[in-house]
């Protein structure tokens, strides 16, 4: 069930907002669910958010480094993806 992606295949800021709102809930909801500022797991979309990139991937239940969470993939620390 959920998106149907090959295994090397990333997904894009506006995917993950869908799938998120397909799977019932707003970014909002999430955040709260989790603990943590709705802000935090916004920001995740667009900058470096370690921690709502890790609610994200856990929601979604798909690995961090399948998540491309911001407009420019050269953004995306490495550190993030161990």
């Amino acid at each position: 069930m959920g998106l149907e992606r090959k295994p090397t295949e990333q997904w894009d800021r506006y995917s993950i907002e869908a799938e998120i709102k397909r799977r019932g809930k707003s970014v909002t909801q999430l955040a709260k669910d989790y603990g943590m500022s709705d802000r935090t797991v916004r920001n995740a979309l667009y900058h470096p958010s370690k921690k709502g990139e890790i609610v994200i991937s856990k929601f979604l239940g798909e690995p961090l480094q399948l998540l491309v969470l911001r407009a420019s993939q050269s953004l995306l620390s490495p550190q993030l993806l161990q």
